[in-house]
């Protein structure tokens, strides 16, 4: 620890219940279908440049 803090004595109080019946395991959620190797939201970064892009053209235009 930095500067000596932390290394007194401690006291840490644990709750232990009874184990009881075990827990249902659930089978495992099925995975939404997609497009494998994709990055999400990448496409939303073409769509960006495009449209600044367009606009630079358009206010260039304008000049």
């Amino acid at each position: 620890m930095v500067g000596g803090r932390g290394t007194g004595p401690y006291t840490l109080e644990v709750a232990v219940e009874k184990a009881g019946a075990p827990a249902e395991e659930k089978p495992p959620a099925e995975e939404t279908p997609g497009v494998p190797g994709k990055a999400p939201g990448f496409e939303a970064v073409f769509a960006i440049a495009g449209l600044l892009a367009l606009a630079y053209l358009i206010l260039r235009r304008k000049k």
